[in-house]
């Protein structure tokens, strides 16, 4: 890699598929290689709904239905706002445009950014693209 290059590597937590014990290996591999971990708990569907709708000002029992995401709560939401949504095939133009939103409410629920990843509900894929929107208006 470049010195301008960087690796983000983009996870969802998903409470069958990874241990606490693997994750944090994984968040301790991208800090020694200085890589962005940009993990999803539960989902990425999370990230996409934020362009929709401030979770955090969820009543706390949406927010653990969310979080569960029981039946794929995240994409039935998701539906709510975007009707043609299609996780396996999501249309940027969804997103796009309310992509600074989505930001702002990403960080409202991210109650301890310094931690590795988001314990409770949350995402830290806005930080890739605070990245992108930087290096957009850099270009501009």
């Amino acid at each position: 890699m470049g010195t301008h290059d960087e690796l983000c590597l983009v996870i969802d937590r998903d409470q069958q598929a990874w241990e606490e014990k693997a994750i944090s290996e994984i968040a301790k591999a991208c800090d020694h290689k200085q890589y962005l971990l940009a993990l999803s708990n539960p989902a990425f569907d999370l990230w996409l709904l934020l362009h929709h709708l401030d979770v955090y000002a969820l009543a706390q029992d949406e927010q653990e239905q969310l979080y569960a995401n029981k039946k794929s709560a995240l994409k039935r939401k998701i539906k709510e706002y975007v009707r043609s949504y299609q996780s396996s095939a999501p249309n940027i133009d969804d997103f796009w445009d309310l992509t600074e939103q989505a930001i702002i409410y990403a960080k409202k629920l991210d109650e301890d950014p310094t931690s590795r990843w988001p314990n409770g509900l949350g995402t830290r894929v806005y930080l890739i693209l605070e990245k992108i929107l930087l290096a957009k208006e850099r270009l501009a």
